[in-house]
């Protein structure tokens, strides 16, 4: 096992999560960043580490030896390129507890209003993304490529507004919920209940109950 530390002006950082998400986060992030490895939680195929591998990175399996090890070695700074938020959010409370940290990734192509409110833990925005002025992005939230969070819109915490997705003017997205590729949430309506919005869903009216709502105008299909 490979517990280097950084020999670049970069910082060091953990890539935890070795799907899809995590290979987006390190192709916008490793001019940023020094990536010391990519952590998953179970094993992998040979083809799964190929793309990792071939970024000159090592794909280990989570443990808690193998993060002391980091931690030993100064490297404290994690970030958690899963695109689930419950297991996000629950992969952050194990590695806060172990000592880690979990510093924001801006895209220097995203545009970020100077009056935006953005958590200082773990947040994830993305190239071509927009948060507006006076709009709110809570920690441990991903806004996906060419997502826009408009002004005072509100993003609670381990969200994830997933590519193109939109939260017009005033909206609000209650934590660890999912607004879906090309969904819109309307001006000033909230979605105050960790909810899932389909992949081109409007949502017109609140909406007050948990569930994955789809459609024009949205409308619950599971609870």
């Amino acid at each position: 096992m490979n517990t280097s530390t950084n020999t670049s002006n970069r910082p060091p950082l953990l890539l935890i999560g070795a799907g899809g998400h995590a290979k987006v986060v390190l192709e916008e992030f490793k001019d940023a960043w020094d990536f010391q490895a990519v952590i998953s939680d179970t094993s992998l195929s040979e083809t799964q580490t190929a793309y990792f591998e071939a970024q000159g990175l090592e794909v280990l399996v989570e443990s808690e030896e193998l993060y002391n090890a980091f931690l030993a070695k100064n490297v404290t700074h994690a970030v958690i390129a899963v695109g689930d938020n419950e297991a996000r959010q629950k992969i952050a409370e194990a590695l806060l507890a172990a000592g880690f940290s979990f510093p924001n990734l801006i895209h220097p192509k995203a545009l970020v209003a100077s009056t935006a409110e953005i958590s200082s833990v773990g947040v994830q925005i993305l190239a071509g993304s927009h948060v507006g002025a006076s709009a709110s992005i809570g920690k441990h939230t991903i806004v996906n490529h060419h997502a826009i969070v408009e002004h005072d819109a509100v993003v609670g915490d381990a969200v994830h507004v997933a590519p193109h997705a939109v939260l017009l003017g005033g909206a609000s997205l209650a934590s660890g919920s999912l607004l879906g590729a090309n969904a819109t949430i309307l001006p000033n309506v909230a979605v105050r209940a960790n909810a899932s919005i389909g992949a081109g869903g409007v949502v017109t009216k609140d909406i007050h109950t948990s569930g994955v709502y789809i459609g024009i105008p949205a409308i619950q299909v599971q609870s």
